[in-house]
């Protein structure tokens, strides 16, 4: 909801398993797991929009740079805690380039657009005990206002 005094989220869901995650005994040997392309969906919005719901991968930079210049400052400086106008090299290839058995990113791309543009994006680290996470959403400020709804 959006009045003149901001916005604010009336309906949210994130669907959390609690059930503990098994180490996948086919990299468990590796330092870095590869991409799991088994968490990929594609999602129809009610208003007919295609997005493809994946993990972020390395030559999503471009796609990453063009998403967060696209962002407010207020919203950039949510989700970095920083007052920063745009990501450094070295936060891109950060944000690109991740191990998926430690963190996951995940990236929506509107099928609609050519090239794809990325829309909502969330990510979550584990943290070095291994019992908690940091979890954040960064939506585009043009979408915050906008009923976004999965069919």
């Amino acid at each position: 909801m959006a009045d003149e005094h901001g916005m604010i989220a009336l309906d949210a869901r994130v669907v959390v398993d609690d059930r503990a995650i098994a180490p996948d005994a086919a990299y468990s040997h590796l330092a870095i797991h590869p991409y799991p392309k088994s968490l990929e969906r594609e999602l129809r919005l009610n208003d007919g929009t295609r997005l493809l719901l994946r993990p972020i991968r390395p030559e999503d930079v471009e796609a990453e740079q063009r998403f967060v210049a696209r962002l407010s400052p207020r919203t950039l400086y949510l989700r970095l805690h920083a007052p920063v106008r745009e990501l450094s090299v070295e936060q891109l290839i950060r944000f690109t380039q991740i191990d998926y058995d430690r963190e996951m990113a995940l990236i929506a791309l509107d099928l609609e657009q050519e090239p794809p543009r990325s829309a909502p994006s969330a990510a979550t680290t584990r943290l070095a005990d291994g019992e908690r996470a940091e979890f954040g959403i960064t939506v585009e400020d043009s979408c915050k206002a906008a009923a976004w709804a999965v069919r």
